[in-house]
């Protein structure tokens, strides 16, 4: 599994967000591009709210509109996968609703107790 995301800042708390994931298991695979536009309602240091909406491409499959909203290192997305591959003969067009839950985890390094001086180790 490989996946890959950016963003660009485009106004004062607006951002784009490409991103795209391949995945792959014996001789089956899959690709999924799409981007996101971010909004910040509040970006402080120790306190972030955000708003998400944009669209995603599983190549040859499906579109995916999705929404998420951020809230520190929370991110809860909802998403509805719209199937136009073959299958939708079967389907009708019909999708399903998704739901995911993102929480990041930040790991500081801590501080060494005293100051190093690279002298006393020569």
């Amino acid at each position: 599994m490989f996946t890959a995301a950016t963003q660009f800042k485009i106004a004062k708390k607006t951002y784009l967000k490409p991103e795209m994931f391949y995945q792959w298991q014996d001789d089956k695979q899959e690709w999924v591009f799409g981007t996101l536009v971010k909004y910040y309602i509040k970006d402080l240091t120790n306190d972030r709210i955000a708003v998400m909406g944009g669209a995603y491409w599983r190549v040859g499959d499906s579109w995916v509109p999705g929404f998420r909203l951020e809230y520190n290192n929370l991110t809860l997305g909802f998403s509805y996968d719209i199937n136009t591959s073959k299958l939708t003969t079967a389907s009708n067009f019909n999708g399903g609703f998704e739901a995911s839950i993102i929480y990041i985890i930040k790991y500081k390094k801590k501080k060494y107790p005293y100051n190093f001086c690279p002298f006393l180790w020569m």
